[in-house]
């Protein structure tokens, strides 16, 4: 049989929000409605969830004010809070309180972890087939950790893809989702590790096929695969051939710090 050497094809990152430069650790609240509705004279801030408590800003907490906005300093220890749409709050003196909507609480975030898994129902992997027939092996794993089907530096990886097949298959596109991450979480870099093949000696010829490529899309990232074939057309071997594409990816998340990046599966 072939044998595997790892090879890193290539990486991904993300690049810097062109917004606002935001502290990492820091939560804010960002409005596009806000500015125009604040109150020249006031005496308290509050910050009140549309849903739960009001836990972000107590009765104590500080908020510097001018004649156009209102700067509200949050717990620096808050955690375990997403992203979500909040109401603002304003009492004025002598008036009637204000509710300013269309506020948003963006909770400080974490440092980028590797996502263990990769659910199969984010994955379209590419029918690779054989004129009418599928390959005699596709097989998608993840998580990694706990399977004995992958390479050992393999184990530490989100996902593994594997193709195998006597006869050549092509070469084609596998693409993640990664739209259904739990509210904030985002993907902030992907790294792409293949599996050059050496062929055994029976083989009198190697060729590879296409190249190897990681891309972004507006859900997720695309991975273009790579096909290597080992033929022999000695008759002793009776012909022997095998195509293999075979690569691990590996993605890491950021997302509000005490949050998870993905559902609890059960």
């Amino acid at each position: 049989m072939p044998s595997l050497k790892p090879d890193c094809a290539c990486a991904l990152q993300r690049k810097a929000a062109k917004l606002r430069l935001l502290h990492p650790e820091q939560s804010f609240l960002s409005s596009p409605v806000c500015r125009a509705h604040i109150a020249k004279n006031g005496h308290l801030s509050d910050i009140s969830p549309q849903r739960a408590a009001k836990f972000l800003c107590s009765a104590d907490c500080v908020a510097a004010w001018s004649e156009h906005e209102i700067n509200v300093q949050l717990d620096t220890e808050l955690s375990g809070v997403p992203d979500y749409p909040v109401t603002l709050v304003i009492y004025p003196v002598k008036h009637r309180r204000i509710e300013l909507r269309g506020c948003r609480f963006v909770a400080a975030r974490g440092n980028p972890q590797l996502l263990s898994l990769i659910p199969s129902a984010w994955v379209s992997l590419y029918p690779s087939g054989v004129g009418s027939r599928s390959i005699r092996q596709l097989e998608y794993v993840s998580p990694t950790e706990a399977s004995g089907a992958v390479p050992k530096d393999a184990s530490a990886s989100s996902a593994f893809v594997v193709r195998s097949d006597p006869e050549q298959f092509g070469i084609g596109r596998d693409s993640y989702n990664f739209s259904q991450l739990n509210p904030g979480w985002v993907v902030e870099s992907v790294q792409l590790q293949k599996y050059s093949v050496s062929c055994p000696d029976v083989a009198t010829s190697a060729q590879s096929f296409g190249g190897w490529e990681a891309e972004w899309t507006p859900l997720g990232v695309r991975v273009t695969f790579q096909e290597s074939v080992c033929a022999s057309s000695l008759p002793s071997h009776s012909g022997f051939n095998m195509s293999l594409s075979q690569y691990t990816i590996r993605v890491w998340v950021v997302g509000p710090v005490g949050t998870q990046p993905l559902a609890l599966v059960r």
